[in-house]
């Protein structure tokens, strides 16, 4: 019997080569529609997790709820399973001038949340693997998708770095957008930089393919309708981009 993993109570023989880590749980299901012979390996603390087969190539995909901590915990485990590629998908605020309805790939991230502090050294901007982020681009050329290559930047306090409740917490996020705007920060979130900073640390592969779903200055929020068609296109990009990924590293692997 191989090593189990605490929360995911799961073993190396239950997961793929790689993983796609998705922060909502009902996400897991909508996306295992397009594997073939999804099957659950854990739903434990709510980390619902499912291995199935895309385009011949076994891969894992695991919720992880909300916020670097937790997201860390998953990418962990599921690295000490054996997984050295992940891909977390999701949403995203954006900021000026960029739109809604539009998908961000991370080039590298700030981290503004606390997590990163425990693999990286303060003031290192960790960045995404080039060659995953080339391949994922492809996949959305290849359907035609709307994708900027971009900087990210991640927060633990969603009502006090992001979304404010009142008007005193409006004028404070403002004025931080602003200086992530002349940073170069194009969309925030709350787990990209953290799970970027783990991988650094790990030696791991890792992108984040995010959807834009709200606008930080308007506060307004991509429609359900639209939010579901574009959630499937989404979801194809990743897979191909994770399959395009695959074939250039086994090519690469074969050639060294």
């Amino acid at each position: 019997m191989g090593q189990k993993a605490w929360y995911l109570d799961s073993e190396s023989s239950q997961v793929g080569k790689s993983a796609i880590l998705i922060g909502d749980p009902s996400r897991v299901d909508r996306i295992s529609k397009l594997l073939t012979s999804p099957r659950l390996v854990t739903e434990k603390r709510g980390l619902r997790t499912i291995t199935g087969t895309y385009s011949g190539s076994e891969l894992t995909i695991a919720a992880f709820g909300m916020g670097s901590p937790i997201a860390c915990i998953v990418m962990e485990e599921l690295r000490q399973l054996g997984i050295k590629v992940f891909l977390r998908i999701g949403t995203t605020m954006v900021l000026p001038p960029y739109e809604t309805g539009v998908f961000y790939i991370s080039k590298d991230a700030i981290p503004m949340e606390g997590t990163s502090k425990s693999y990286i050294p303060e003031g290192l901007i960790p960045k995404a693997d080039e060659k995953m982020v080339e391949q994922i681009s492809a996949a959305a050329a290849n359907d035609n998708l709307s994708l900027n290559k971009c900087r990210f930047a991640s927060f633990d306090a969603f009502y006090r770095d992001m979304y404010p409740l009142t008007k005193d917490g409006f004028e404070r996020v403002e004025t931080l957008h602003n200086q992530l705007c002349e940073k170069g920060v194009s969309a925030i979130d709350m787990e990209t930089s953290a799970l970027m900073s783990a991988s650094h640390f790990h030696n791991l592969k890792f992108a984040s393919l995010c959807l834009g779903t709200v606008d930080s200055i308007t506060r307004k929020k991509l429609p359900v309708e639209e939010l579901e068609v574009l959630e499937q296109k989404l979801f194809r990009t990743a897979l191909e981009g994770l399959r395009l990924f695959s074939i250039i590293s086994n090519t690469h692997g074969a050639a060294s």
